[in-house]
């Protein structure tokens, strides 16, 4: 996915999503409930929706208010006061620049209490909806971090959605055996304090459907579930407590039954990404667990050989290296996001930054989006305080695309970063062979992920030999940073690898298009020049060949980059003079054009030795 996509599929929604369709369908299911069902679970979803979203309550609206009028339409009036009192509290909070969610809760208890009593309820019925809708409200919103995630239901509106089916089907099918099938549902996917606040309205609306006992045995079971063994005994013991009642045994087998296949993880807009999440990260495990163990062998065999040959030893141990970075890096993607994420966090904790809700994903380029909801910091200090953070705590530099006052909770600022546009290298290379042999140079331009690697290596000497030993350390360096071991571990590693009679020169650019850096690292390789506007400079490295001693020092030089940047790259086949010509004459085209032009330049004189030259321009 590229960086254009990532942030067009983040800052512009879809035309209908998940919580669309839920609001949608939860106004098509309460309006075919009579209103003295339906009205104190409508204050509750409403609200639920309002606050989540406009649209998705303006979708419950359109959806309720269309089947009241074609199930029950003396009821019309009512639905639209009831939603109306609502919408009136929302835009009272935002006038007073007040947070909405934290007066709903007593908003829609003395709402509940109103209309309680506006129905004749007796008293202890009143005080029970009032402390059951206050309770309910309070776990809805308790905190505001669900606004802008994907759509993850509160137990109170997941339960609410679930009570309100299972009461049409017993409408529609005049089965009160749906009513035990609503409370294993609703056992096994919210939080037992709310099914309990549910069976007592149930209580409050069909007395005496389900017994205390009943409701109680259930709620035994359920609390039981991470046992199966426990939790099918008990079935089990109910099921034999209804003697030779055939029916009741029916019944008591078809919840068993349920309560050994349902699962939380399984229902929807339960739990599901936290599942699949679990089974990739147990498969990256076992891969990692098994590339640790070849690691462990090869060890092994490094110390065997110790004792017999110095030089086999090291090789060994520098497989083993390799397979034991290969494994870790196994994780490292799902891990780094996290530990940026919880670094993030506590950065902004110590700068006293109030962290409501973080989001943080990384594609496969290393482009990062970023959405934040903070509380009391507006965009002056964003600009001064938080964007330094980010810049530095993440990989890439950030820039913010999006700003957004919630509406519903005054001083709740919701803002969206996205990786910086990264540079473009167009980059291009060639070679003369001073002779008819092998030409004993080998370049390389390769990209991955975020990076754009260019390297050279001479070989000693010329022909098949020296092509050879070149070509190797390319091809093998670029499969070890492409299973992320680090540049300078991995130039150490080839050096012990092909340490022999043989070696080789290495040249290596690796631009970071997204931190706009490069890292130079040389192995007794020619000047890298870098030509920024009318200046020119040279870079240069003090390591030793690759190949040569057992150990070396590998360079590693950080240099930032601009647009407009020119670097060249060279083997020793090429002389200075010939560069600067190249300089002064240069028109400014493609890194292919340049390269050619100075191949024209190169075959003006016979060579003396392999000459190869490599161009990257920052775009």
């Amino acid at each position: 996915m590229s960086e254009k996509v990532l942030m067009q599929k983040k800052t512009r929604e879809r035309l209908l999503t998940a919580g669309d369709g839920c609001a949608f369908i939860s106004g098509l299911l309460l309006s075919a409930l009579p209103i003295e069902t339906s009205w104190w679970l409508l204050l509750l979803l409403f609200s639920f929706f309002y606050v989540r979203k406009r649209k998705e309550m303006i979708l419950l609206s359109i959806a309720c208010i269309g089947g009241t009028m074609l199930f029950y339409p003396d009821q019309l009036i009512e639905i639209v006061l009831l939603s109306g009192c609502v919408c009136a509290w929302m835009l009272v909070m935002q006038l007073l620049k007040r947070p909405s969610y934290k007066t709903l809760p007593w908003f829609l208890m003395l709402m509940s209490g109103g209309v309680a009593y506006a129905m004749s309820e007796p008293v202890s019925k009143i005080i029970v909806l009032m402390l059951g809708q206050f309770i309910l409200a309070l776990d809805t919103y308790r905190d505001c971090g669900w606004i802008r995630k994907e759509l993850q239901l509160p137990d109170a509106v997941y339960g609410s959605l679930i009570f309100i089916a299972g009461l049409l089907l017993m409408q529609i099918l005049n089965q009160e055996y749906f009513a035990l099938l609503i409370f294993v549902f609703m056992l096994m996917s919210v939080k037992p304090a709310v099914s309990i606040l549910f069976y007592l309205y149930l209580e409050m609306l069909m007395p005496g459907l389900i017994t205390p006992v009943a409701f109680g045995f259930l709620l035994l079971v359920s609390l039981h579930q991470d046992q199966p063994l426990a939790m099918n005994g008990l079935m089990l013991v109910g099921i034999a407590a209804q003697g030779f009642d055939f029916i009741a045994i029916v019944q008591g087998l078809v919840l068993l039954l349920l309560f050994d296949l349902l699962r939380t993880s399984e229902l929807p807009f339960k739990g599901m990404m936290e599942r699949v999440a679990l089974s990739d990260m147990n498969r990256i495990a076992v891969m990692n667990r098994q590339l640790n163990n070849f690691s462990v062998i090869f060890e092994n065999l490094a110390d065997y050989y110790a004792s017999l040959s110095e030089v086999e030893s090291e090789m060994l141990e520098t497989m083993a290296k390799a397979l034991s970075y290969t494994a870790n890096n196994c994780t490292r993607h799902q891990i780094d996001v996290e530990k940026r994420k919880d670094q993030l966090l506590d950065f902004l904790d110590g700068y006293k930054i109030d962290v409501v809700s973080c989001l943080l994903e990384e594609n496969e380029e290393g482009c990062i989006y970023l959405e934040l909801e903070l509380k009391e910091l507006p965009r002056s200090e964003v600009e001064a305080t938080l964007m330094p953070l980010l810049n530095h705590v993440l990989p890439t530099r950030m820039e913010l695309v999006e700003k957004k006052n919630n509406r519903n909770y005054s001083g709740l600022f919701h803002y969206s970063f996205i990786s910086s546009a990264p540079i473009m290298i167009d980059a291009y290379a060639d070679s003369i062979r001073h002779d008819s042999q092998a030409c004993g140079d080998s370049f390389s331009i390769f990209r991955y992920s975020r990076f754009v690697l260019c390297m050279i290596s001479d070989g000693m000497g010329s022909g098949e030999a020296a092509s050879r030993i070149s070509r190797s350390i390319t091809a093998i360096f670029q499969r070890m940073i492409a299973s992320n071991i680090p540049q300078v571990e991995a130039i150490r590693c080839i050096n012990k690898l092909i340490l022999s009679d043989n070696y080789a020169t290495f040249d290596v650019l690796n631009f970071d298009r997204f931190k706009k850096t490069v890292t130079v690292s040389k192995s007794a390789a020619c000047p890298t020049y870098l030509i920024r506007a009318d200046e020119v400079y040279e870079i240069n490295g003090s390591s030793l060949p690759v190949g040569i001693v057992a150990s070396i020092e590998v360079d590693s030089i950080h240099v930032e980059v601009e647009k407009g940047d020119w670097f060249l790259m060279s083997s020793d086949g090429i002389y200075v003079d010939e560069i600067y010509r190249w300089i002064h004459q240069r028109r400014l085209g493609s890194a292919k054009e340049e390269v050619d032009a100075m191949m024209e330049i190169l075959r003006e004189k016979e060579r003396n030795d392999d000459s190869t030259i490599l161009l990257a321009q920052i775009k």
